[in-house]
């Protein structure tokens, strides 16, 4: 009788957890040091990306960086200022719990339940059932 109903709150919870671990560590309740530090990406991921600015700030090292810049000597980004890219490859074993497995199965969760509660699937037999007694085929015949 209430399993949608706790499907959908359990659905809720896991949707929001990793909003809730973005709080936790912006208000240093849960630092991001280390294991199990609150941090998403790990600090020493190889992947770069250009800095957030335009243009793109050119390079022969580091030291003309600004903002926790590196310059890149190889590569297709070879002589720009880059950081650590915030990508899925950069995801640590929090960063998946968190942003991936909780979060995309929570919106799954929430489908379950909200299909469960609405009686999706008897639904969609009824209308099967109408859509072969309209075009007179047997139920065991496609």
């Amino acid at each position: 009788q209430f399993g949608p109903s706790y499907i959908t709150v359990l659905a809720a919870l896991l949707v929001m957890a990793d909003n809730v671990r973005h709080v936790l560590q912006d208000t240093g309740v849960w630092p991001p040091g280390p294991w199990p530090g609150s941090s998403q990406y790990v600090g020493d991921c190889n992947v770069r990306q250009p800095l957030l600015e335009y243009p793109k700030r050119e390079c022969a090292s580091t030291e003309d960086c600004v903002d926790g810049g590196v310059c890149t000597q190889d590569g297709a980004l070879a002589g720009i200022c880059t950081e650590n890219a915030e990508t899925i490859a950069c995801l640590s074993a929090v960063g998946w719990a968190f942003t991936v497995v909780a979060t995309y199965l929570g919106f799954f969760l929430l489908f379950v339940g909200s299909a469960w509660n609405a009686n999706l699937l008897g639904k969609l037999a009824a209308i099967r059932s109408k859509w072969r007694a309209l075009r007179g085929s047997s139920a065991k015949t496609r």
